[in-house]
């Protein structure tokens, strides 16, 4: 019986430590709330386009474990997170930090502009008016990995003065290295896009030559697949220039359907007001990048640039942004002689 008591007794002070030890393990609870901190931008005027990100600062919500937890910002324009608002746009942006750590986070200026616009309504840049700046609210959302039942919200801060903009599209680049230019991808002309799909733009081209769309070799290379077609085969040949031979081409490049045009340029013209507007006054060139034209009577004038003794294609605007159809050019008074020049993007001219 005494063996038999002692066992007994061993047995219950082990279940009675195992139990301890138990209790010592850590048990996740999930915090009722945590404390998004003003920051002290707060009530300054933040322009976002002169901004790279925002931090945000916070206690870590308490969950009992040494975790760090998932953070998201909800941003919104009304201080209610849109209960009041009407549901044709969205209400709130749920943004996703660029980096974060258990106290900060960092948000992109970027991303929370174009929640803002968004939140506005605003799809494309004829929809966009600046209306200055405006309250944004934010608070993050906090949760361990994806669990639902984790999350908790933290309070509200409210940025006083936020100032959204209408961003500029995104160029990427073709180059049209090749003969014309020695391979030389730096000395070739590039072909612009707005979309990342269709490039186009003014290139000079003999004999044979590849579309890239970096400067060098390391990127993807576009080689013939046939007339008007295109490979990305490491493997395929070279481009050939059309048989109206060397000279300046208008070129339209898809790298999705594979496909590409080009458009002989004759000639480059200069109608103004100094010739009577007209399309046939030929701009003179040494190597189809640049083109000059020399007038006594230029200053002062209106003036557009053409091609190919036309006014289906032309180029006016600004002289350091030079768009097709834009409006007319005016040269300085005392000007005498202007340069097209297509070896930077946008194209532009100048004047002596």
């Amino acid at each position: 019986m005494k063996k038999l008591h002692i066992f007994g007794l061993m047995t219950l002070a082990a279940a009675s430590l195992a139990s301890c030890e138990a209790d010592k393990d850590p048990v996740l609870v999930t915090p009722s709330s945590f404390e998004l901190e003003t920051p002290a931008y707060a009530n300054q005027v933040v322009t976002l386009e002169d901004e790279t990100s925002l931090t945000l600062e916070c206690v870590a919500p308490d969950y009992n474990l040494s975790v760090v937890p998932t953070y998201q910002v909800e941003a919104s324009l009304s201080s209610d997170f849109g209960a009041s608002r009407a549901a044709d746009v969205p209400s709130v942006v749920l943004l996703n930090p660029s980096t974060q750590t258990a106290t900060e986070v960092e948000l992109s200026a970027k991303e929370l502009n174009q929640a803002i616009l968004d939140m506005r309504g605003i799809v494309e840049e004829a929809d966009y008016t600046d209306e200055g700046t405006r309250a944004v609210y934010l608070r993050i959302i906090s949760s361990i990995g994806v669990s639902a039942a984790t999350q908790v919200v933290s309070n509200t801060v409210t940025l006083d003065k936020v100032q959204d903009y209408y961003p500029a599209a995104e160029i990427s680049f073709l180059w049209s290295p090749g003969d014309a230019n020695e391979w030389n991808h730096g000395a070739s002309l590039k072909l612009a896009s707005t979309d990342g799909q269709e490039y186009t733009g003014f290139v000079y081209l003999k004999g044979s030559f590849k579309f890239t769309n970096t400067d060098g070799w390391d990127g993807t290379n576009y080689g013939s697949a046939g007339e008007g077609l295109l490979s990305t085969d490491g493997g395929a040949g070279n481009i050939d220039t059309p048989a109206t031979g060397e000279g300046l081409y208008y070129a339209t490049v898809n790298v999705t359907k594979l496909t590409y045009k080009l458009q002989y340029i004759a000639s480059v013209n200069i109608p103004g007001g100094f010739n009577g507007w007209d399309p046939s006054t030929e701009m003179s060139t040494t190597d189809y990048t640049k083109y000059t034209y020399t007038n006594a009577g230029l200053g002062g004038n209106e003036f557009k640039f053409a091609f190919n003794a036309s006014w289906d294609m032309n180029l006016g605007g600004a002289v350091d942004n030079l768009e097709f159809n834009g409006g007319n050019l005016t040269a300085p008074g005392g000007a005498t002689k202007v340069t097209l020049d297509f070896t930077t993007y946008p194209y532009s001219a100048s004047f002596e």
